[in-house]
């Protein structure tokens, strides 16, 4: 399945805009990643919440492509077989919902 979303791996940093802005945080490439112009930027927050919130959202979507990559690999059962099947049904089927969700 190809990914339609900016490659990763993705990191954040804080910035100010502009002095007495206050901090944003910005998630886009990390270095290394796959180069896409014009899509190196990935998100930044800029709501009114509270700065630790920002930070907290923002560190989550920067670990998106690894939590995609992990759920990948667990979903894959030529890869991934534990010792009960009903696990891995169960972990399968949650780990496809959420790969479906992140790629479609």
């Amino acid at each position: 399945m190809e990914a339609k979303h900016t490659p990763g791996p993705w990191r954040f940093e804080e910035f100010e805009l502009y002095q007495g802005a206050g901090l944003r945080f910005n998630i886009s490439q990390a270095e290394g990643a796959t180069y896409t112009p014009h899509y190196s930027d990935v998100a930044q927050t800029i709501s009114g919440e509270e700065l630790s919130i920002q930070e907290a959202n923002a560190r989550l979507i920067a670990a998106a492509p690894e939590l995609l990559a992990a759920l990948q690999f667990y979903a894959n059962p030529e890869v991934y077989k534990p010792d009960s099947v009903g696990r891995t049904t169960d972990l399968t089927w949650v780990a496809q919902e959420a790969i479906a969700k992140a790629t479609t």
